[in-house]
């Protein structure tokens, strides 16, 4: 919990200083931005998007701009101040079928069977419990649902240890690539595969990533 009240505070402030407001996610004002994730994402008309830590909602309105009001694009974030600029953002351009809610991705307030497509830019790092995620997203994609993620990943092995910083930071929460690999398959997807957009280690032993995934 202390953890995640600092994460609340940092990504309130960088949200307040115009420092989390990109489409390249909020990992991007430390570096490790991982790039514009929709052109990865296979949408169209009348599917329902779930983006999993939303922030302040430019890529779930993205998305909900592409599924059209036949379709649906639910926001989930944990920082309050997030969520309500989301939702003035999206009352603003009149997007009627976008909605954001303010809960956790390793809970979210959503049926089973639910959506068709999860996405995710740079936030799944963030969670102290991704296996909860995973199996969260599998609960609520609809069979032949697409997971796709744009993340930082570790190359290397995990120093012992953490700080509050280098967590929100989008580096003490990243994973090598075996780890995310192997969550995901407990959690039962298939077809997973990873494209790398910097060279492993790259960026000082981390590198950005697009991670795919299927439920059967």
């Amino acid at each position: 919990m202390e953890l995640e009240r600092y994460l609340i505070d940092y990504y309130t402030r960088q949200l307040e200083e115009g420092g989390c407001c990109s489409s390249q996610g909020c990992c991007g004002s430390q570096g490790l931005g991982c790039g514009h994730l929709l052109p990865h994402v296979d949408l169209a008309p009348g599917l329902v998007v779930l983006d999993l830590g939303s922030g302040p909602g430019y890529e779930t309105l993205a998305a909900a701009k592409a599924v059209g009001p036949t379709g649906r694009a639910i926001g989930v974030d944990l920082t309050p101040t997030m969520v309500a600029h989301a939702r003035a953002q999206t009352a603003a351009q009149g997007i009627h079928w976008a909605e954001f809610h303010l809960a956790k991705m390793e809970a979210l307030p959503l049926p089973d069977l639910s959506v068709d497509r999860v996405i995710s830019n740079c936030a799944v790092n963030l969670s102290q419990d991704k296996a909860r995620v995973f199996t969260e997203a599998f609960r609520v994609l609809r069979q032949g649902g697409h997971l796709v993620l744009a993340d930082v990943l570790r190359h290397g092995s995990r120093l012992q240890g953490f700080s509050k910083e280098g967590w929100a930071a989008c580096r003490d929460g990243a994973e090598v690539w075996a780890v995310y690999q192997s969550l995901l398959e407990r959690a039962g997807f298939i077809e997973i595969s990873v494209d790398p957009l910097e060279p492993p280690g790259a960026l000082g032993g981390f590198y950005p990533a697009v991670v795919r995934a299927v439920k059967p």
